[in-house]
């Protein structure tokens, strides 16, 4: 049986084609796949709440509470309840309940100026500690049905003391 060369030159180049083609195909998968793969991060997972805090206070919408799930974390409850006046400044009052999927709770006052630029917090022990409005330039507090109203004057509070849970909260400024 004779091989004929021509034949044997075809097969080998086709067979580097079919290499090429192949390694060709596979790095722009790889490609997509990376692409993809990074999309969805900085669409949909990359949970910012700076975010979603800057959206509840552009709506301007005091009294309605606003629901972002966190993807493997949990849920996020914010809630615009007003504006309180300390001298001549305007400081918009959000208050955050972050539910884990563990089932814990994390909550914070979140204090902002005028044009929604972050001033600080108070950290609660509790989500139920939360204030529930601001009446006559106090934060309105409610438990077992009974409320109580802290009132805010200048300058704000380095802690905030709640009589209805006898509990004293820090401010951390940002």
């Amino acid at each position: 049986m004779k091989i004929d060369k021509d034949v044997l030159a075809n097969r080998a180049t086709l067979s580097l084609r079919g290499k090429a083609i192949i390694g060709v195909v596979g790095g722009l998968l790889l490609l997509i796949v990376l692409g993809i793969r990074k999309c969805s991060n900085s669409i949909g997972y990359n949970f910012v709440v700076e975010d979603h805090w800057q959206y509840v206070l552009n709506y301007n919408n005091p009294d309605s509470t606003y629901t972002f799930y966190e993807r493997d974390e949990g849920i996020h409850n914010l809630r615009y309840i007003g504006v309180l006046h300390i001298g001549k400044e305007k400081i918009k009052v959000l208050t955050h309940a972050f539910i884990t999927n563990r089932q814990r709770g994390i909550s914070h006052i979140h204090l902002f100026t005028s044009n929604n630029k972050y001033l600080g917090n108070y950290k609660l022990d509790m989500i139920d500690e939360l204030p529930i409005s601001i009446e006559s330039n106090g934060l309105v507090f409610k438990k077992d049905g009974d409320s109580c109203n802290v009132l805010i004057n200048e300058p704000l509070p380095k802690i905030l003391h709640v009589d209805c849970f006898g509990g004293d909260f820090p401010y951390k400024a940002e």
